[in-house]
């Protein structure tokens, strides 16, 4: 006679499966064992773990500036799909300053200041040099007259 060892931490695709279903909402499909039409079942799950995933992350990024201002301006307009800047700017070079900027990779002050040791700079003396004003994202690109000529030829 063969004993079979069960590993209570074990868990099988088929609970995995059952606790994902459980998770979207989707219990009876387990329960019952069958969905109607599976086409329509399969694409309703796929927009239901998008949405899911996508709730989740707006909840992180929400979640994270509450303990730092890090990326800050992103949220503002953040948004999980292509980004037209990316199909619609030709050059890669300012595709890629845009996406630094986009995502605080960037050597403005509101960024660098947080580098300082052995304490960050305070947030609201993040200052640009030629105006004093915060040097945020914002700042940058639609404020400050150190780049005025710049704005003039790249932002109609």
């Amino acid at each position: 006679m063969y004993y079979v060892e069960i590993n209570p931490n074990h868990c099988s695709w088929a609970t995995s499966v059952k606790n994902l279903l459980q998770s979207l909402g989707f219990n009876d499909a387990w329960l019952f064992q069958g969905v109607g039409n599976e086409n329509a079942f399969i694409k309703t799950v796929k927009q239901r773990l998008k949405d899911v995933f996508i709730h989740k992350w707006i909840a992180a990024m929400t979640n994270s500036l509450d303990t730092s201002n890090r990326a800050k301006t992103y949220l503002l307009y953040a948004h999980f799909r292509l980004q037209p800047y990316l199909i619609n700017v030709n050059l890669y070079k300012f595709r890629r300053e845009l996406t630094r900027l986009r995502v605080s990779a960037h050597r403005l002050e509101v960024e660098t200041g947080r580098w300082y040791k052995p304490r960050a700079n305070p947030y609201p003396n993040r200052k640009c040099i030629a105006c004093n004003k915060l040097e945020d994202e914002f700042h940058f690109m639609l404020e400050c007259p150190l780049y005025k000529d710049i704005r003039k030829i790249y932002i109609k």
